[in-house]
C-alpha cells in the first residue's frame, strides 16, 4: 500500500512541476506577458486571495 501510495505520489509531483515548468517557459516567451508582468503577477494574485476573502465574508454573513 505505502509503495502504491509512494510511485503515485512521486509520478503526481513530477507532472504538477512539468506543468508549471514548461507554462513558465511558455508563457514568459509571450511578448505580451513579458512586457506587462507586473499585471499578469498582479491578477495572479488577486485570482489567489479573491476567493479566499469571497468565503471570508460569506461565512460571516451566515452567523
Amino acid at each position: 500500500m505505502h509503495g502504491k501510495f509512494i510511485s503515485y505520489n512521486f509520478v503526481g509531483g513530477l507532472a504538477w512541476v512539468m506543468i508549471f515548468l514548461m507554462s513558465g517557459f511558455f508563457f514568459g516567451n509571450i511578448p505580451f506577458v513579458k512586457d506587462n508582468f507586473r499585471y499578469v503577477a498582479v491578477g495572479i494574485i488577486l485570482v489567489s486571495v479573491v476567493p479566499m476573502g469571497w468565503e471570508m465574508r460569506k461565512g460571516k454573513d451566515n452567523r
